[in-house]
C-alpha cells in the first residue's frame, strides 16, 4: 500500500501505454487487481497479445474466485479489442489457478521473493 506498494509505479506512466486496471472489491474494499498491456502480436497470431500483469489477492479474500472473475472480464475486453492470446508469467501460487483456465507453461521462470518478517 501507498509507498511500500506498486502505486509509485503507476504515478508517472507513459500516455500511450495501452495500460487497462481492473479491481474487485468487497464490501467498498479493494480485494483483488489485476492489469492488463496489450502488446505486438506473437508469431502467426491474428491480434495482438494481452499480457496479465500484477495480479494480487489479499489472503483475506482469497479462494473467491476474484482474480478469475477480473481475469474473465478482462479478457472479454481484449477479446473485442481484437486481441488473439493472452500472456502472463505466474507465481508458484499462481500456476495451479491458471492451469485450470487453460494456460500453458512453455518455460519456467525463478521467482525470488523478498518479504518483510512477521
Amino acid at each position: 500500500s501507498g509507498a511500500d506498494g506498486y502505486a509509485p509505479a503507476f504515478s508517472e506512466l507513459p500516455s500511450d501505454l495501452p495500460l487497462r486496471l481492473y479491481l474487485a472489491r468487497v464490501d467498498g474494499e479493494p480485494a483483488s487487481a489485476l492489469a492488463t498491456i496489450d502488446h505486438q502480436p506473437v508469431d502467426g497470431a491474428a491480434g495482438p497479445d494481452c499480457g496479465i500483469y500484477w495480479v494480487a489477492t489479499p489472503e483475506e479474500f482469497r479462494g473467491r474466485g476474484l482474480s478469475t472473475r477480473l481475469l474473465y472480464a478482462a479478457l472479454g475486453e481484449a477479446r473485442d479489442r481484437g486481441c488473439a492470446t493472452s500472456s502472463l508469467q505466474a507465481s508458484g501460487m499462481g500456476e495451479p489457478i491458471y492451469a485450470k483456465l487453460g494456460y500453458q507453461a512453455p518455460y519456467r521462470y525463478a521467482l525470488y521473493e523478498r518479504r518483510r518478517p512477521g
